[in-house]
């Protein structure tokens, strides 16, 4: 995400299916449009042109990730399948984010988002996708024998995923229940990678200063290459 950031922080723009969308945007999906738009004010005003985070609040901090891993997303988006699973991984830490702060109806949201995505790239042939579904399966964290039935296939003849043979099934009126069940086992698995930081007293993400201070210079330098515009 590191590197996605400074390419952010350089073009400030991205083409998406044809149309063009500002970065500047995209604000967080706990608040609303003025909210986003105050804050993103106050917290560039408080860190002054050096990108001082000690001036920062807990909340601001939190801002500041959770619109990084939005941006993130939405850059990955506009690459098509051939990012999808770096946009996994950000929607993973983004519901992680969101159980952290309690927002359970994003996380909803955000875990039914990645397993849509998981599941429609395992079914073009992503291997490692569907070895991380034989693992959740071997560990008992995925319990739907519509993922099993696809592992099997894979293992039968891989060909048949590379040339999209399956692909088709996401059509089908019973995806959606098998995404929600992937959704929800990715929801239990939210739940124990939270306590098991807990536990090794890891900090939460958008509370670590360096990856807060990484994102704020950015912030800092796409302002100053607008203003120079």
């Amino acid at each position: 995400m590191e590197y996605k950031t400074l390419i952010i922080g350089l073009v400030g723009m991205v083409m998406n299916s044809g149309t063009v969308f500002s970065l500047d945007d995209i604000g967080s999906q706990i608040k609303g449009p003025e909210e986003n738009r105050e804050i993103s004010r106050r917290i560039l005003e408080k860190a002054g042109p050096k990108g001082e985070i000690s001036a920062l609040t807990e909340e601001d901090k939190g801002w500041l990730y959770e619109t990084d891993i939005l941006e993130s997303i939405k850059v990955s988006e506009s690459h098509g399948d051939s990012e999808a699973a770096d946009r996994s991984g950000d929607l993973y830490e983004l519901a992680l984010f969101y159980e952290y702060k309690g927002c359970p109806t994003l996380v909803n949201k955000t875990l039914l988002e990645k397993a849509e995505l998981d599941l429609r790239i395992a079914l073009k042939g992503d291997e490692a996708m569907l070895g991380h579904f034989k693992e959740m399966i071997i560990n008992k964290r995925l319990e739907d024998n519509f993922f099993s039935e696809i592992i099997k296939l894979a293992e039968k003849d891989m060909r048949n995923y590379v040339n999209g043979k399956y692909a088709q099934l996401v059509d089908l009126p019973g995806f959606q229940e098998h995404v929600k069940i992937l959704a929800e086992a990715y929801k239990n698995s939210l739940k124990a990678t939270l306590h098991l930081r807990m536990v090794h007293n890891c900090f939460p993400k958008c509370l670590d200063n360096e990856i807060i201070a990484d994102i704020l210079h950015e912030r800092i330098k796409r302002r100053n290459n607008h203003q120079a515009e």
